[in-house]
């Protein structure tokens, strides 16, 4: 049964749900400035390669968390900007809450906050899920290696030499996890799953499924400039 949360019960769950994901977890705040403690903890996920994925708004990143959020190899960091829902989630829980991902939050707000379990509350976490899922999908991401002056980053063509010994081998264009070389199905099973709740072709993602480094990508297109006329040319390349 869903669960009412104080502001230091929400800040407790939030961190335990981050400590507890296995494989997935999905931060939605508006506003982010991670305290020292929570970040730690985050990494620490990363570490043990849980997938992160991060939902901001309103403005852009204080520079000093995106240094943070930088050293997270498997962050997926996206942004909207009309976003005002906060929810906190991994494989097994949820908390939908009022407080942002932000440490002035617990310290100076009175905030609430609702905990929904995947077992006792399925059809809730469900749902939650799966309207998470959407602002994920339609958000823009974000591309942390390289950023413009005006907000979200902008892609940079990068030069690629083409190595045959890894040709059987591609990158999803939206975490970046090495998959099998299919020029038809450019996502790792996960990232295909989220995908596939809306299907939108138009989509931007942020890897070259060839070469893997950062730039603009869809389903349709998964491919960089560098690399989409080295394959056309390269007559090396495996025909698909």
């Amino acid at each position: 049964m869903a669960k009412f949360l104080t502001t230091r019960g929400t800040a407790s769950r939030i961190e335990e749900i981050i400590n507890d994901a296995h494989k997935r977890l999905v931060l939605i705040s508006p506003f982010v400035r991670i305290p020292e403690s929570l970040y730690q903890c985050i990494k620490t996920a990363d570490k043990r390669g849980v997938k992160t994925s991060l939902v901001y708004g309103k403005k852009e990143l204080d520079p000093g968390v995106l240094a943070g959020l930088k050293q997270l190899a498997n962050l997926s960091l996206y942004f909207e900007r009309d976003l005002h829902a906060k929810c906190f989630f991994n494989e097994k829980s949820m908390v939908i809450t009022s407080m942002n991902l932000y440490d002035f939050s617990e310290l100076r707000n009175k905030e609430m906050g609702i905990l929904v379990s995947a077992q006792e509350d399925p059809d809730i976490y469900r749902q939650a899920v799966e309207e998470a899922n959407r602002i994920v999908e339609f958000a823009d991401p974000i591309l942390l290696s390289v950023r413009s002056n005006n907000g979200p980053a902008e892609a940079k063509a990068a030069k690629v030499t083409y190595d045959p010994i890894v040709a059987g081998q591609g990158n999803c264009i939206r975490c970046g996890t090495k998959i099998p070389f299919d020029i038809d199905k450019p996502y790792c099973p996960a990232c295909f799953k989220v995908w596939s709740e809306w299907k939108n072709p138009d989509h931007k993602e942020q890897h070259c499924f060839l070469c893997g480094e950062f730039c603009k990508t869809t389903i349709d297109y998964p491919l960089c400039s560098v690399c989409y006329r080295r394959r056309k040319s390269d007559s090396a390349m495996p025909s698909h």
